[in-house]
């Protein structure tokens, strides 16, 4: 993994504007991990990060409510929107 993110406790919209300002500081084809504890996101993080041009590489549940997904930085990927 290039980059990982722990977003335990948090709720969204944090979960996605954090993870969104994780992916922005990384290269393109870099790969971010995003921990996660809220159901929600589990679907939505990954949702919004397409709609802005990166790639879902999927994801994966743990013990106790754990998540993580992951999403490789897109080229030039950016743009304005959120899920």
């Amino acid at each position: 993994m290039s980059r990982e993110i722990d977003l335990r406790g948090e709720r969204c919209p944090y979960t996605f504007i954090k993870a969104r300002l994780a992916i922005e500081e990384m290269a393109d084809g870099e790969i971010l991990e995003v921990i996660l504890d809220f159901l929600p996101s589990f679907e939505r993080v990954p949702a919004s990060m397409k709609v802005l041009g990166h790639e879902d590489l999927g994801g994966a549940e743990g013990g106790e409510g754990i998540r993580r997904v992951w999403i490789r930085r897109g080229v030039g990927g950016g743009g304005l929107g959120c899920l």
